[in-house]
């Protein structure tokens, strides 16, 4: 087999399966990988053993052929990127999980709301949880989801000021007069317990 001949490796792949020796092409193809200089046919070969991996349910193996393909082939490689952020996912692999999501150039809101909650619950990294919060908040200010976690993080890290400030956006911004009159005193007991500001307290339930 030539480095650079796809065309007879995908032969001997279909030979091997009518065959039933798919076990023996997954190691034959994993070994290949290992000693080919053709950077395109290493990929190829990464990929074919990634994804066979994973129809056997070999999530190890899987996900340590699409690390490969991140490493040996493309970084930015969207297949990898997808495939591993899955398995960490379905594994809870956590700091894997952020390590692979943070590669992506260009985050989608959703994505960044993601890896808020991930530096907020398992990594317990309140800082880079605001950050991403912060983010979101920007790509989206109308998001009330996102304003919500955005508020309840900054008030695990007691940054009072903020989170004063944050409400009154959430205050304008809220469901109904029920939810608003919430959201006053909830504001209103930052101001005090908080900033420690009761005279603030006061004047924002006139607000």
């Amino acid at each position: 087999l030539a480095p650079d001949d796809i065309t007879r490796l995908e032969a001997l792949e279909s030979v091997a399966e009518r065959g039933g020796l798919s076990d023996r092409l997954r190691s034959a193809l994993e070994e290949m990988a290992s000693v080919v200089i053709s950077v395109p046919l290493r990929g190829r070969l990464l990929v074919s053993v990634a994804r066979r991996n994973e129809a056997i349910g070999d999530t190890e193996g899987a996900a340590r052929a699409w690390s490969r393909v991140l490493k040996e082939v493309d970084n930015r490689d969207a297949r990898a990127l997808m495939a591993l952020g899955s398995l960490y996912r379905q594994g809870e692999q956590w700091p894997e999980l952020v390590e692979i999501l943070r590669r992506d150039a260009t985050p989608t809101i959703e994505l960044m709301v993601e890896l808020a909650e991930l530096y907020r619950g398992p990594i317990g990294d309140l800082g880079e949880a605001v950050r991403w919060y912060r983010k979101a908040h920007e790509g989206r200010p109308d998001d009330l989801d996102i304003l919500d976690g955005f508020i309840e993080v900054e008030a695990e890290r007691e940054a009072w000021p903020t989170v004063y400030a944050l409400m009154a956006s959430r205050i304008v911004a809220a469901e109904s007069e029920e939810a608003r009159i919430a959201w006053l005193a909830r504001r209103a007991q930052v101001a005090e317990t908080g900033l420690g500001q009761p005279a603030e307290a006061i004047q924002g339930w006139s607000e």
